[in-house]
Formats: structure tokens, sequence, C-alpha cells
């Protein structure tokens, strides 16, 4: 038997489909409806934070300053008994990233870190974000080959050490800073300029 004739499109059918679409289901505006950033988020599928002046987007350490200037007495991070607010912890990134200028780490560069997760960590990853440094983490648990092995590829300009540490035999760990060290790095004055750090 022939099949049905399709019932034709019209209006209402139109709206029957729009309202049978899930409640989850998002509603796309058309393109030419799009501010340019919105039209950049839909084909990438991501968001970049921008910066007020929408200049450039803003940077892990451009929040850090907003917040510090906007909440300097807030705690930024709390572990165990020890407590920081926003404005110790951007003066110490900064006071690090001092350190790390005069050692002559520079963006690209490679900063190791043998600590484990704490104030201490995050300040130095911070510091190392400011002058543009790419941070490689160590696992503490690793064993000597292979903490050698992941030094041995990343050629780190300088590495971070904790306590308790060792580093592994006949491999370049580039200028090593003992943990011991920090309290004198985090004081020291900020650089008189640091490189303009990549979006994160």
């Amino acid at each position: 038997r022939p099949s049905p004739e399709p019932a034709p499109v019209t209006t209402a059918t139109r709206s029957v489909k729009r309202d049978m679409r899930p409640s989850w289901a998002p509603i796309r505006r058309p393109a030419e409806n799009l501010t340019p950033r919105q039209v950049s988020v839909r084909r990438s599928g991501t968001v970049t934070p921008v910066a007020a002046g929408g200049d450039r987007p803003r940077t892990t350490a451009d929040l850090l300053r907003e917040a510090a200037a906007a909440h300097p007495d807030r705690e930024a991070y709390v572990h165990g008994e020890k407590r920081i607010s926003y404005a110790w912890l951007d003066r110490a990134a900064d006071g690090f990233a001092a350190t790390l200028v005069d050692h002559g780490v520079g963006a690209g560069d490679v900063v190791c870190l043998l600590l484990p997760s704490s104030i201490t960590f995050a300040t130095c990853y911070l510091g190392a974000l400011r002058v543009g440094a790419i941070t490689s983490a160590l696992n503490l648990r690793l064993g000597p080959a292979e903490k050698a092995s992941i030094l041995e590829r990343t050629e780190p300009a300088v590495t971070v050490v904790g306590d308790g540490v060792e580093l592994p035999d006949d491999v370049d760990a580039g200028c090593t800073i003992h943990v011991s060290e920090l309290g004198h790095a985090f004081a020291a004055g900020p650089a008189r300029s640091l490189p303009e750090p990549a979006p994160t």
C-alpha cells in the first residue's frame, strides 16, 4: 500500500517541534547575533577569562594580583595550623620571582619543584608563573631513576628541593635552591621587570 504523504511543515509544526526540545537543551543563537568572544567560545568549546579592559586574556598571575588588591587580608591558603593572606601570597610570589630572575630564569625556562603540597609549593609555583617559567612538579614518592629521567628530559634552570629530598646522582638539576633558603627568597624585593606571562 502506498506510503502516506508527509505532512506539510507549517508554523504550527515548527512550534510543536521547538516545544519538544528537552529542558536541558541549549538554545543556540544565530552566529550573526553573537559577540566576537561568543563566536570564539562556540568554535573552540572553551572559555578564556578576559581582562577588564579586554586587551588580553587574564592569567593566574593576574587573578592573584587582583585578589590581593581587593581582599588583601582574606585567607588565600590554609595548611594545617598555617594560614596566609592574599597579600602575603602575592608579595612572596613576587619575591620568589625576583630570586628566579637573579638566577637567570626567564620565560620558557623550567623550574622543578621537589616539594610536598604546601604553602611553599603554591608560592614557588606562582612565583615561577610570574616570570613565565614552566613548572615541573616531581612526585616525592618517585624513585631515583624516575626522578633522574624527569630531570634529564626537562633540563631545569632551577630546582627547589624540600627537606629530606635527595637529588639523583650525576643529573644536572640546574641551580639548586633548598627549602631553607626560601624564607629569604620570599622576602626579596620585587623584580624590576618581569616578562609578560602567556595565558594559562
